[in-house]
């Protein structure tokens, strides 16, 4: 009953979270009841897959596949999949499918997913880091999009993938809009990540 009381606590916790950063980024509620619905679903998405996988952790293939599915059609080659079998922890798995599902929206909206010439690479491995201890590094990668420019105000989605995401996961990632398209890289430690 503790750890069903710790994992609700947190779970409200992450909605609460989440509804306060959309809050701050909309000007109105019909602008906040959609952005706010789509990211729970992606939240609960991710939660059926720990559930799934009874709670111990989520492939991270599984992850980038669920989350993206919604974005683009499996018969094409519009996204690119490459990593080592990984199962990531439930927390690692819920932070980061919140990361995949922003940088897809982002994708279909405004870069590589939203023209039929543009492709999504998204690849991770293990690095060596310190003892006994490798890093993580998890790499979006987007081409043939249209030419993508910094936003002129950060929004919840930059938030969400520079600074909520990586604090999380005691790592670190950076976020570039690059002229061929967006380019997001996590890294954190495997200790923090890893089930």
């Amino acid at each position: 009953m503790r750890e069903l009381s710790h994992r609700s606590k947190n779970l409200l916790f992450i909605v609460q979270s989440m509804a306060n950063q959309v809050a701050r980024q909309t000007d109105s509620f019909d602008n906040f009841y959609v952005g706010f619905s789509r990211r729970l679903n992606a939240f609960a998405e991710t939660h059926d897959l720990l559930v799934m996988g009874d709670w111990h952790g989520a492939n991270i293939r599984d992850l980038i596949r669920t989350h993206l599915a919604p974005f683009h059609s499996v018969d094409n080659n519009s996204v690119v999949i490459e990593g080592p079998e990984l199962k990531l922890n439930p927390k690692a798995a819920e932070q980061i499918g919140l990361a995949l599902h922003e940088l897809g929206t982002n994708a279909v909206k405004h870069g590589a997913l939203s023209v039929p010439t543009g492709v999504v690479t998204i690849r991770w491995d293990l690095e060596t880091g310190e003892a006994h201890n490798p890093v993580l590094r998890i790499t979006w990668k987007e081409v043939g999009g249209p030419c993508v420019e910094q936003p002129q105000r950060q929004g919840f989605g930059d938030v969400v993938l520079t600074e909520i995401v990586p604090l999380s996961l005691r790592g670190k990632a950076s976020l570039a809009f690059e002229p061929e398209g967006v380019k997001w890289v996590l890294l954190a430690s495997s200790s923090s990540v890893l089930a």
